[in-house]
């Protein structure tokens, strides 16, 4: 560990030397300023250690060893800015959690709306269009929840633990996942729907 330690630090050590020199960063913006436009992420990052470079760089002292000291610890904080970015922006949830959570936000939902419309009934069986898409927006919640025990079945989900889930690659995996996002896309473009016809809150 102590070895690869001392490598990254030399390594970025003689990065940061090359970088004190002002056609080593012109070539550097030059090859990568088309690569950045394409990205606004990299971009920023690209413009805090520019800014930082300009700041630590004297152009009559090319390569002087306090700038040589200062890089690591900036190369080493972009990389970890780099980093923590590409896990918020790259960070899914799993299958069953987006669907559980679906489920919750649309049983409270539908339950307000249900409350909110009494004609309905208490089985929302009156004959009304906004009974009806009631009724079909319920109909689409429940088609998660027995999507989501398809997925999730297994011993520990069945006596009431933890879900489950296949693992990729497995046989009938891309079925139940298929299903699953099915149902919760399905169930997102009727409460939309809903939403805009009826609700006063406001489209999702």
């Amino acid at each position: 560990m102590k070895t690869l330690t001392k490598v990254y630090i030399s390594v970025a050590t003689l990065i940061g030397t090359l970088f004190t020199f002002p056609q080593v960063q012109q070539f550097a913006a030059s090859t990568l300023g088309a690569f950045a436009s394409h990205n606004p992420r990299v971009a920023s990052i690209l413009a805090v250690a520019a800014v930082i470079l300009a700041l630590i760089h004297d152009p009559k002292k090319p390569g002087d060893s306090s700038q040589r000291n200062l890089f690591p610890l900036i190369l080493l904080a972009l990389v970890v800015f780099q980093g923590c970015a590409a896990l918020r922006i790259h960070s899914v949830p799993p299958p069953e959690r987006l669907a559980y959570d679906t489920l919750v936000a649309a049983k409270g939902f539908l339950g307000s709306e249900a409350n909110a419309h009494p004609e309905c009934g208490p089985n929302l069986t009156a004959n009304t269009p906004v009974c009806s898409d009631l009724r079909t927006a319920v109909a689409a919640k429940d088609l998660i929840a027995d999507a989501l025990e398809i997925y999730c079945a297994g011993p520990d989900f069945s006596n009431g633990g933890a879900c489950n889930a296949p693992r990729k690659g497995t046989p009938g995996y891309d079925q139940v996942l298929s299903k699953l996002n099915a149902a919760l896309s399905n169930y997102d473009r009727i409460e939309k729907d809903f939403r805009e016809a009826y609700s006063l809150k406001g489209a999702k």
